[in-house]
């Protein structure tokens, strides 16, 4: 299906004592129906950033077009 565009959020979490974490990944259309997620363990990362990184990366790979990306990170 082709889509205007999706609205991808991003999250991940991180435990410093060990280094492992996971991160998420929801894609929504422009009406906020769900159309995909994903969720991924992270292994001996380096800090939060990292896995906020990898989250991004793994919602670039889902090939849509046109994104909207939204960290659930407070600024």
């Amino acid at each position: 299906m082709r889509y205007d565009f999706v609205k991808i959020n991003v999250g991940g979490a991180w435990k410093v004592e060990d280094r492992n974490g996971g991160l998420g990944v929801v894609v929504r259309d422009k009406w906020g129906t769900f159309i995909a997620a994903c969720v991924r363990p992270v292994r001996k990362a380096r800090c939060p950033e990292q896995i906020q990184a990898l989250a991004l990366l793994a919602g670039m790979q889902l090939s849509f077009n046109d994104i909207l990306f939204q960290d659930c990170t407070p600024i």
